[in-house]
């Protein structure tokens, strides 16, 4: 066995509400006769108490978005969890089981996210993204093996030596997680979700350090392991059959808690006479139960988290439009059939609700964006604050011929340099948004605009460059006159003319003077 201080994952259990009813569930989904929801009090305490704790702390359920405060919830554990921003699915995603199998684990991550990817996931999209580097993502319409997990030892008459052998190599505990639920902390998640399931006497106080604990220190709660078949050599079933597997004596106890499940039966009893070990073999690895599927996170059929629908407006129409009370994507162009286009690139993809992006001529905002929050009736006709809302690492430029281009002003600054942008137009946008979609953020000293006060935060005004330490400064304007004049203004602040850099457009840069 292993002691909670050195697993990768100790996870949090927010909710048992799940739209799944999956075959031989950890958390035993569709047994129980009520839905809990962790209280924030327990969640922040919870958090609290594994503070010093060096891995990945999980939020986990059922389906966790479920949760009427996960929101909240992110917000906490961002704030208490995080030392730097995560940018995760900034830029379109066309695959996102490529995406997910690529980008979705990091060891270093201090949060992560178990989810079903269902529409709740698309509700908080924008949270999720900003909190949880790693996301353990499953949509379940794959064909990924569930063992069976109630079927204890002493029903299937395995002796005290072999059992115990069996029982500290245990796979569940060995390679998974030590969990946190309404109930207390407990040595395996397991073991949490059978005394949530059986309303059990709880687990130990959530207070600093109790992840410390050695497996000398397990035995109070190891009584749950003799109710769990999860290290024995037991049948596997694809995990969307529904049905669980279990023996006599756990069938009679899910018949006096009233499990759902059981009304719908749901259950497969298997006679202990018939029982064969060497007809079955347990899982031993962390992955193996998704491996036996393929891995496969995300399926085609999966729409849950594609935009649900797009309203098309000019910018002279953008004020009417809002009062309409769109649900989704607004698309705002002068050019209504550039806008067609685009709903046709973005309704085949999957695009964060927390960022503005620009399709050429086309922008697209999500209404219920966080920098939108209370600002959303007062954008106006001309959108000209639009910017000044969003965090820039928060729009993304994806015109289409530049998609797969480098740009090139980017690609001729070092990747150990110091970045200064003037320029928060259109053109000045798509630079900064596509600099940081490359991931070099940590070279963004500083960026300013003439008309800072109307752009808003975080861009500054001119003078700010006076203070600031970079290497070379980028000026995004198409206008070569503006440009000089800009570079005439610099001059007077005591910038450096050897470090400025025009970029007209995306495709050619002109040094200053030249």
């Amino acid at each position: 066995m292993k002691s909670p201080k050195d697993m990768k994952i100790i996870q949090i259990d927010i909710t048992n509400a799940c739209p799944h009813t999956c075959s031989n569930c950890t958390r035993f989904c569709g047994h129980h006769e009520k839905t809990f929801f962790m209280d924030f009090a327990d969640f922040k305490q919870a958090v609290d108490s594994l503070e010093d704790y060096e891995g990945i702390v999980g939020v986990i359920g059922g389906e966790p978005t479920l949760h009427p405060e996960f929101e909240k919830f992110c917000d906490y554990i961002r704030e208490k969890r995080l030392t730097e921003k995560v940018l995760a699915i900034r830029e379109p995603v066309e695959d996102m089981q490529t995406y997910i199998l690529n980008h979705m684990w990091h060891k270093n991550a201090k949060a992560g996210l178990w989810s079903s990817l269902v529409n709740s996931y698309y509700k908080n999209f924008e949270a999720i993204n900003d909190t949880f580097k790693t996301q353990l993502l499953n949509d379940h319409n794959n064909t990924c093996m569930h063992q069976a997990l109630l079927m204890p030892r002493k029903e299937l008459g395995i002796g005290d030596e072999e059992w115990l052998k069996k029982r500290d190599a245990c796979w569940i505990q060995n390679t998974w997680s030590a969990t946190i639920t309404p109930k207390g902390a407990f040595f395996c998640e397991v073991a949490g979700s059978l005394d949530m399931l059986f309303h059990g006497p709880g687990g130990w106080k959530v207070e600093p350090g109790w992840w410390k604990r050695e497996p000398k220190d397990f035995e109070d709660q190891l009584h749950w392991c003799e109710m769990c078949s999860g290290c024995l050599d037991v049948p596997q079933r694809i995990s969307n059959d529904k049905r669980d597997d279990v023996t006599p004596g756990i069938y009679k106890k899910l018949k006096s808690i009233n499990s759902p499940k059981v009304k719908r039966d749901l259950c497969i009893v298997h006679d202990p006479k018939d029982y064969d070990k060497t007809k079955y073999h347990t899982f031993t690895g962390d992955n193996d139960y998704m491996e036996l599927g393929g891995n496969q996170r995300h399926s085609k059929e999966n729409r849950n988290l594609h935009p649900k629908s797009f309203v098309i407006t000019s910018w002279n129409q953008l004020s009417d439009t809002i009062k309409t009370t769109p649900k989704d994507w607004i698309l705002i162009s002068d050019n209504l059939e550039l806008c067609k286009e685009a709903e046709n690139y973005f309704k085949n993809v999957v695009i964060n609700p927390g960022c503005l992006y620009i399709y050429e001529d086309v922008v697209a905002i999500h209404v219920k964006a966080h920098a939108l929050r209370g600002k959303l009736e007062h954008l106006g006709t001309t959108g000209e604050n639009l910017w000044g809302y969003y965090p820039i690492e928060k729009i993304v430029e994806i015109k289409r011929d530049m998609r797969n281009k480098i740009h090139p002003a980017a690609a001729a600054i070092a990747e150990d340099s110091k970045v200064a942008v003037y320029g928060a137009g259109l053109r000045g946008t798509e630079f900064v948004s596509w600099f940081l979609g490359q991931e070099r953020q940590k070279q963004l000293v500083v960026w300013v605009d003439k008309n800072y006060a109307q752009k808003g935060y975080p861009i500054q005004e001119p003078k700010s460059l006076i203070s600031a330490t970079y290497d070379i400064l980028v000026v995004v304007v198409e206008s070569k006159k503006v440009f000089e004049e800009i570079c005439t203004d610099l001059k007077k602040l005591g910038v450096n003319e050897k470090t400025i850099v025009w970029v007209p457009n995306v495709y050619e840069k002109i040094e200053c003077g030249k």
